[in-house]
């Protein structure tokens, strides 16, 4: 048998070779590093016993001998002037830093590079993987093959196989390579601009896929859908005008605005790794600058948006319209999720919303395959898992959904891997991240719970999270919506609501048969799909030890299993009724008594947030009424004698957080203080992203730029003319708070319409 290779690929596979052989070649050719100079009058000498680590765990000792020196310090640890050190690189920390300075004053720095080849292997593979997952997407766009195998030749293979020593090379030329290439990425999307482009590329993708279902009307496809997605809004309608179109922005609302505005924030940690996580805020804040009115409309649109496609879903997966229906109500009420109506959600209920949409897409194309489609399954991906990764366990299971129906098994394997390349470059930048030695917002997430010393405590520990998930889920939520009934205040709308919920159902379910109902095997099969769904709901949650307890963020998918479980229960327990339409009505009226409770606790919730809003309104009203211009080096420092519990109670602990300072500078604009911060006397200061720290007030003594607020017990917020009593043992010779407010200017424009809240409580 004969093997003939082309042209090109001989090339190539000469090219392997020759840059292979280079790559044996470096650790033999290269001499240690070694650096002697002269500067500010200091001698310096630094030299290494080797220039290469070829195998994990290699090290190489670094010397150095420095005469007429005031100082050094290698890696930021202070050393003497002559010394050495063991030093073994690892993915990220390939370098040593030597900050040098002179006897006359000079610093300079010096970087020694001990060139580690695994670590350069491994992150070259990394980047082919990050790479790779967007070369196959192109792929796949551009032939629509789903029934055949992805044809690899020869040319392809060898191309491949040469990034791998090339990418060796090029960190060997440029060590910094990869760091920047990753720094570079970081920066892209800690931009405005970059989480706009996420709410533009959905609107370019999805509206057009939306058409084209709105199109399969006019050939009788869609009717009883668009009526129930018109039952949705309805319904969401009645629940949002009581008190979701009410209030300020919640907690981090306030400095995500401020962030795009220029303000510095702690989010920007964590969009190095969550490139999409403040695109909800991105659109809602430009479509109402001075207003939280963009916020509210994003917001009820994304629950509209999950109503419809857990609906759609449904369908897709051959469930009845009236059952799809009645599922994705208990859906949207299910009582787990302690956080669902609150703004601070918004990015977790839209990754929801994103990941719905690729599921919907995704069983979609099973039928029909469009590029258009495949765009709206890997944008949707991108967006869930830009927001958050808590959906990452239920993304790896999705495919289970298509393996188990009658398409063929080249179509299966296409779309999984289809399915897949999101995840994979997921990942795959994750660990570029790693590899650079760049910290992110969640590198600590999957450390062992703390005090947990052998297996068995850490198998114990995550056994007590699951089961503490399962009652959470099927136990303690419903008792808490049980006990919400006698909270809620709402009894006309929570009446209305119902009663449109019933009619649409038994619109819905008026023509159904027997043979609309899902077989008792089906049955069985989605209680029990249902029961498990809970474990990959908090699979990547669970391993987080400061998030697997946490009411908001552990149950956000929760109820997309537990709502499935739940309406198979009730199905299998009225199996026994041999009449079509009292099994309807039965079914109906059970789902509706399901409902109620569910949806008395999303009213007591949203009562509560906007009562929050309100009160936290109302104190910074106060304040800019009272002081409605600083000086721009003021500080505004509000004190307070309650506790971090007496904050809580009242609904404005949020202040104490970096909300304040958020919100302070937002509201002015111009005018406005170099910094604001909540200050609890007995106990710290609120952090702040500027310039506050928890003991700032315990540490300073010159208080001549603060101006000082006292926030009572009644939320009567005063401006202290006055040094405060509490710091007397302080010097107070400087304290004079008018000399930095302009009293004669009028109150920030932004006031009237971020706080008109504010104003409603006070004439109430």
């Amino acid at each position: 048998m004969s093997f003939a290779l082309k042209r090109s690929q001989r090339v190539l596979l000469a090219l392997n070779i020759s840059l292979f052989l280079a790559c044996l070649a470096l650790p033999l050719v290269m001499p240690p590093p070694y650096i002697h100079t002269n500067f500010g009058g200091a001698t310096v000498q630094i030299q290494a016993d080797r220039s290469w680590a070829l195998l994990p765990g290699d090290c190489a000792t670094i010397s150095w001998d420095l005469e007429g020196i005031q100082s050094v310090y290698v890696n930021g640890s202070g050393k003497v002037g002559a010394d050495r050190l063991i030093f073994c690189p690892a993915p990220g920390e390939g370098s040593l830093n030597f900050e040098i300075r002179a006897g006359d004053g000079e610093l300079r720095n010096f970087e020694v590079f001990i060139h580690n080849l695994f670590t350069y292997a491994l992150t070259c593979l990394i980047l082919m993987a990050f790479a790779l997952s967007f070369g196959i997407a192109g792929w796949y766009l551009i032939t629509l093959r789903l029934d055949q195998p992805i044809s690899l030749n020869g040319g392809v293979v060898l191309a491949l196989l040469a990034l791998l020593p090339l990418g060796v090379l090029i960190q060997v030329a440029q060590p910094a390579f990869i760091p920047h290439f990753a720094e570079g990425l970081g920066e892209i999307f800690k931009s405005r601009h970059w989480h706009l482009l996420g709410s533009l590329l959905a609107g370019l993708v999805y509206i057009p896929l939306a058409l084209q279902l709105l199109r399969s009307v006019g050939r009788g496809k869609l009717g009883a859908d668009l009526a129930a997605i018109a039952a949705f809004f309805a319904i969401l309608l009645i629940m949002f005008a009581q008190a979701g179109f009410d209030g300020i922005g919640q907690w981090e609302s306030w400095p995500l605005q401020a962030y795009f505005e220029g303000r510095p924030s702690k989010a920007e940690s964590e969009l190095i790794s969550r490139y999409w996580a403040l695109a909800p805020h991105a659109l809602s804040a430009s479509l109402s600058w001075h207003s939280f009115v963009g916020y509210h409309l994003i917001n009820f649109a994304i629950f509209w948006g999950m109503l419809a496609l857990f609906y759609g879903i449904l369908r897709q997966l051959g469930l009845a319209a009236w059952l799809a229906f009645l599922a994705a109500l208990l859906f949207l009420v299910y009582p787990v999720n302690s956080s669902l109506m609150s703004l601070r959600s918004l990015p977790m209920t839209f990754s929801k919303l994103a990941l719905l949409a690729a599921v919907f897409w995704a069983l979609d194309c099973r039928g029909r395959l469009s590029r258009l489609r495949l765009l709206g399954i890997w944008l949707a991906l991108l967006l869930s898992l830009g927001v958050h990764e808590y959906a990452f366990v239920i993304i790896l299971l999705i495919p289970i959904l298509w393996w188990r129906g009658q398409l063929e098994i080249w179509h299966k394997l296409n779309l999984t891997v289809i399915w897949l390349l999101v995840p994979v470059a997921k990942v795959a930048y994750l660990q570029l991240l790693n590899a650079a030695g760049i910290s992110y917002y969640g590198t600590w997430s999957f450390a062992p719970p703390a005090g947990k010393d052998n297996l068995l405590e850490i198998i114990g520990y995550y056994l007590d999270v699951i089961a503490n998930a399962y009652l959470r889920t099927y136990v303690y939520g419903w008792g808490e919506a049980l006990g919400s009934l006698a909270q809620n205040v709402w009894l006309a709308p929570t009446i209305l609501t119902l009663g449109l919920v019933g009619l649409a159902a038994a619109w819905l379910a008026r023509d159904a048969g027997a043979d609309d109902l899902p077989s008792r095997s089906q049955l069985m099969m989605a209680l029990a799909g249902g029961l498990l769904f809970i474990l990959p709901a908090i699979g990547v949650v669970m391993w987080v030890a400061r998030r697997a307890f946490g009411l908001w963020r552990m149950y956000v998918y929760a109820p997309i299993g537990a709502s499935i479980a739940v309406l198979a229960l009730v199905l299998l327990m009225t199996s026994a009724v041999t009449s079509m339409r009292l099994r309807k009505a039965i079914v109906i009226a059970v789902c509706i008594l399901l409902i109620l409770p569910g949806l008395s606790r999303l009213y007591v919730q949203q009562d509560f947030f906007r009562r929050s809003a309100d009160a936290k309104a109302h104190v910074l009203m106060q304040i800019v009424e009272q002081a409605p211009a600083f000086l721009p080096e003021a500080r505004l420092i509000v004190l307070t004698g309650m506790s971090s519990q007496d904050l809580r109670d009242r609904g404005i602990k949020e202040l104490h957080s970096n909300m304040l300072d958020a919100a302070i500078f937002m509201l002015y604009q111009e005018g406005r203080p170099k910094v604001a911060a909540l200050c609890m006397v007995a106990e710290n200061c609120g952090s702040s992203d500027i310039d506050i720290s928890a003991d700032w007030l315990a540490q300073t003594e010159d208080f001549g730029d603060v101006v000082f607020f006292r926030l009572h017990e009644d939320l009567r917020t005063e401006l202290l003319l006055a040094f405060p009593p509490e710091l007397l043992e302080r010097d107070d010779a400087n304290y004079d708070p008018s000399r930095l407010i302009d009293f004669a200017a009028p109150i920030p424009p932004r006031a009237m319409t971020m706080l008109a809240s504010a104003s409603e409580l006070a004439s109430g």
